[in-house]
């Protein structure tokens, strides 16, 4: 994620993906996150964070970047 951009702070891993916090060019003191998860190994990755327009142009690097293809499986 830090190689495309995103100013990644720590990470989380989750049973079925992983959830990203990143600083908030804002607010210093808080962070905002962002979790990249999937249902089961080998299926479409699903992208779940709160709504905002930052929201609509992380998915749009992401997508750029192929992430959400189904033959993407990094």
């Amino acid at each position: 994620m830090q190689s495309i951009g995103f100013p990644v702070t720590r990470t989380e891993s989750l049973e079925d993906g992983v959830h990203y916090y990143c600083a908030n060019p804002k607010r210093a003191n808080k962070n905002w996150s962002f979790c990249i998860t999937h249902e089961k190994e080998g299926a479409p990755r699903y992208f779940m964070c709160g709504l905002s327009q930052l929201s609509k142009q992380i998915v749009n690097s992401l997508n750029i970047e192929g992430l959400f293809e189904r033959n993407h499986l990094e």
